[in-house]
């Protein structure tokens, strides 16, 4: 004869599972926000949680009608400070960090499109373009190279799709563009369009503005792009950014000293920033990745080193300011040392070549006699990572 304890053990355990049950089924009858995310079932139960918790406020349904339902009410508790202590642990990471972005771009599209702005206009332009996209109107050099001339800098554009079109005979199946600077999405629209995967940051708050609007009138683009609007340093840190009286949204981080005021002629401080290590947002293999960010590209490589320790960066393209480069604190030749210390060979070409030499311990060189010969101390660098080897182009 079994232990009439033990017994009772077992019928109270099945009362339980069984009103576990029914409060399952009365959860999935209520309507839960469509998810599209890795963390689809974890949501969803914070989702339940919620309903549970909205409807003991409501009806007190847990206890009223019955007292013994106490272990399933502090079930519901336990779960829910669980849940809380997974996201206040987890909340930086990767995953939460996405859906985080592609919740804020949802919200945008429904609550600030389209834009209202006095000097933003939806360019649209079928014979040159198949999408449209915000711009300046006026005192934006980008907005008005597209405006006049359908595009800007369509060499790199150009350079960028016939390198990610060849993305699957060079070992990546699911290739990831990471677009940091990507002002009003030029560059991000494009690769999109074309079908690829795209990570985007930029620290000016009108830029992203345009930007979430322009993807939002492109719902397909708006499917491939995760867009940060968030500045990027080595550290976390409080700096502001800067552009010029005459080009809106071409923005330069400066990082003053507490008593530091700016002051430069011609230039505006437009924001203060909150800075953000590209470390605690990506955290996957990039194929191509783009950086422009006006002299700042050290100080955000620096918040990258575990990109590009752990992780494979085959493709780069970055901006080369020798001026604004210096004007951060920093010196191109360390820039450039950096880059060839991970495994980039680099032409002011194309990603094919040819590539430029540079000599240990006077990396400067290469660099100043570019600046010589194009007589432009800003230029554009096209790195490859020596593991690619290049047998078709």
């Amino acid at each position: 004869m079994k232990n009439p304890s033990y017994c009772g053990l077992i019928i109270l355990t099945l009362v339980i599972l069984g009103l576990v049950i029914n409060i399952t089924v009365i959860l999935n009858s209520q309507v839960l926000p469509q998810l599209e995310s890795n963390n689809k079932n974890l949501i969803s139960t914070k989702n339940y949680l919620n309903k549970l918790s909205e409807q003991k406020k409501d009806s007190d349904f847990l206890t009223s009608n019955n007292n013994n339902l106490s272990p399933i009410k502090n079930l519901v508790i336990n779960e829910n400070e669980k849940f809380n202590t997974f996201l206040q642990n987890s909340q930086k990471s990767d995953n939460n960090l996405f859906l985080e972005a592609k919740q804020q771009q949802k919200v945008f599209c429904s609550e600030y499109h389209p834009l209202e702005l006095e000097n933003v206009v939806l360019y649209s332009n079928p014979s040159k373009l198949d999408f449209t996209i915000n711009v300046f109107k006026t005192k934006d050099i980008v907005s008005q190279w597209i405006l006049e001339q359908g595009g800007w800098e369509m060499n790199e554009v150009d350079s960028f799709l016939r390198i990610l079109r060849l993305s699957k005979h060079y070992g990546a199946n699911d290739p990831t563009f990471l677009d940091i600077g990507s002002n009003i999405g030029w560059f991000s629209m494009n690769v999109a369009n074309a079908g690829f995967n795209v990570i985007s940051f930029d620290a000016m708050k009108k830029n992203g503005h345009l930007f979430r609007s322009s993807l939002c009138s492109n719902p397909k683009i708006m499917d491939k792009i995760t867009f940060f609007n968030k500045g990027l340093s080595e550290t976390e840190k409080t700096c502001i950014v800067i552009s010029g009286n005459d080009n809106l949204g071409d923005g330069t981080i400066k990082c003053l000293k507490s008593n530091e005021k700016f002051v430069q002629t011609g230039y505006s401080v437009r924001e203060t920033l909150n800075l953000v290590r590209l470390d605690e947002y990506v955290r996957q293999d990039i194929y191509l990745l783009k950086i422009d960010v006006e002299g700042f590209e050290a100080w955000v490589m620096d918040g990258a080193t575990n990109l590009f320790k752990n992780y494979k960066v085959q493709f780069l393209m970055t901006e080369i300011g020798i001026g604004m480069m210096k004007g951060s604190g920093r010196d191109p030749g360390e820039y450039a040392k950096f880059l060839i210390k991970h495994g980039f060979e680099c032409s002011t070409k194309d990603f094919i070549g040819p590539y430029i030499k540079f000599e240990e311990g006077k990396e400067s060189e290469p660099l100043q006699k570019i600046v010589t010969d194009t007589r432009s101390d800003i230029f554009n660098l096209f790195c490859k990572h020596k593991n690619t080897k290049f047998d078709i182009v």
